[in-house]
């Protein structure tokens, strides 16, 4: 029997997957993230290239015109000047907490949201 092994990114060569960039994938024992234990690849010619890192371990993606790095253990997004962009968890928090000073705001002004 003829055994052989190819790397993810030869795979996705032979696959001809879209010309849209990657992060290889990495067994869960290795998560949470170390900050160095991610690559990013785009296709170029045909051919996968590793995306460079920035100094500070993150990969640019053209496409989304953002950086993707490790934050406390999990692959987030950043923006061109260095802030984290909420998850969709941490967005639905902010409006949460948004709403509750809204409605103790009615309140202090004699109004019961609850009414409204």
């Amino acid at each position: 029997m003829f055994r052989f092994s190819l790397s993810w990114v030869e795979i996705a060569e032979l696959l001809l997957i879209p010309r849209v960039p990657f992060i290889s994938p990495l067994p869960h024992s290795l998560l949470p993230f170390p900050r160095t234990m991610f690559q990013g690849f785009h296709l170029v010619d045909g051919k996968y290239q590793e995306i460079q890192t920035t100094t500070d371990g993150r990969l640019w993606s053209q496409q989304l015109e953002l950086y993707l790095g490790v934050y406390e253990g999990k692959l987030r997004f950043f923006t061109t000047e260095n802030q984290l962009i909420p998850s969709s968890e941490e967005l639905a928090q902010q409006a949460e907490q948004e709403i509750a000073r809204l409605r103790e705001l009615l309140r202090t002004q004699g109004i019961n949201p609850d009414n409204i």
